[in-house]
């Protein structure tokens, strides 16, 4: 069997029927899994034909003029004016510079049904996953999200995550072989925690002074670092710097604990510093019961940190954690993170007076 190989096109039909017809199908899973070649490629802008052919399709189908206007994500053109029955016909994002994943955004944030949703090997890029990160707070059904294998990076991810953790439905998070390194990690871990109103088991480390390219971290702007003053040469122009947006809090929500069940965060290169921030999750996720890391760097000492962190949070519940899956595999821990590890698994005196362990 061949991978999948969805275009814009596509993808936009597919989230669009489903926004305007369908409010039976629970599950959508578009993953690929094929080369680079083969991938979905949901994030690119339409070309000039794919446009022509959406426009019309639209057209023939509404008895409307060809709609082609750009379309602010998650707005509605019925919202406004008229009633239910007589609202008009939405307009379709095709100008947009990611019309499926404006979409996708639509889809998530109207659909009263849709709960899970797969979209692995699909070339997202940081700048479609703050867009559905800005969608998730206003999901209603949605729970479980995967977007394993989809170059979100670091920055994509803390964009993201700031959606995902006010998702009130939102059970299973699948962000695998993403590039996370540290920075994505931390961001996930802080987010949380932020969430949910508990504080950071291990106060972060002071930020380093660069990040290098080779170590897998989307490169944006610093806001700690100082620009270094330039004067381009005649006629040139200075180089723009691509920003990912930020998806915005729901200030107005009240912290809660996150209703997250299974968190899936391996292959992305998370060491030390990753791993202390991810820790957040022990006290922000009373509901936890797998957390997955395999292929990651975290070493003994983030198991340590690991081990500590959920010991203390059972403490703290007063009852073993939930947790029934921990998975750590290929992840340069030797004895001491072994046997840290196994500490954690050890029956401790907790506040109630019972025995109980991590």
């Amino acid at each position: 069997a061949g991978a999948n190989s969805v275009g814009p096109a596509g993808a936009l039909a597919i989230f669009e029927a489903l926004a305007a017809h369908n409010t039976t199908l629970t599950a959508l899973d578009l993953s690929s899994d094929g080369a680079t070649a083969e991938r979905n490629l949901f994030a690119r802008g339409l070309r000039q034909a794919e446009i022509d052919s959406l426009a019309a399709a639209a057209a023939e189908a509404t008895g409307a003029p060809e709609m082609v206007v750009p379309l602010t994500t998650g707005s509605d053109a019925s919202e406004d004016e008229g009633s239910e029955d007589e609202a008009p016909p939405r307009v379709l994002p095709l100008l947009h510079p990611r019309p499926a994943i404006a979409s996708l955004c639509h889809l998530l944030e109207r659909s009263p049904v849709l709960a899970v949703l797969r979209l692995g090997s699909s070339a997202l890029g940081p700048e479609a996953a703050a867009d559905i990160g800005a969608a998730l707070p206003r999901s209603a059904a949605l729970v479980e999200l995967s977007l394993p294998n989809n170059g979100i990076g670091s920055a994509g991810t803390a964009a993201l995550v700031q959606g995902a953790a006010w998702c009130g439905t939102l059970e299973l998070l699948d962000l695998s072989s993403n590039e996370l390194g540290d920075i994505g990690a931390s961001a996930l871990g802080e987010a949380l925690a932020a969430a949910a109103g508990v504080p950071m088991p291990f106060p972060p480390d002071p930020p380093s002074p660069a990040l290098s390219d080779d170590e897998g971290e989307e490169t944006v702007p610093d806001r700690r670092r100082p620009r270094p003053k330039s004067s381009p040469a005649s006629g040139s122009r200075p180089r723009a710097t691509r920003r990912v947006p930020s998806a915005p809090m729901p200030l107005a929500a009240p912290p809660a604990p996150s209703r997250l069940t299974t968190l899936q965060l391996g292959g992305n290169r998370i060491g030390l510093n990753g791993a202390r921030a991810l820790c957040a999750v022990f006290g922000a996720c009373p509901c936890l019961v797998a957390l997955r890391m395999p292929r990651n760097e975290i070493g003994d000492e983030g198991a340590a940190a690991i081990a500590q962190a959920a010991r203390e949070a059972a403490q703290a519940l007063g009852a073993p954690l939930p947790l029934s899956e921990l998975v750590l595999s290929s992840n340069h821990i030797g004895d001491k993170g072994g046997c840290e590890l196994a500490g954690a698994l050890e029956p401790r005196p907790t506040a109630t007076g019972r025995g109980g362990s991590a």
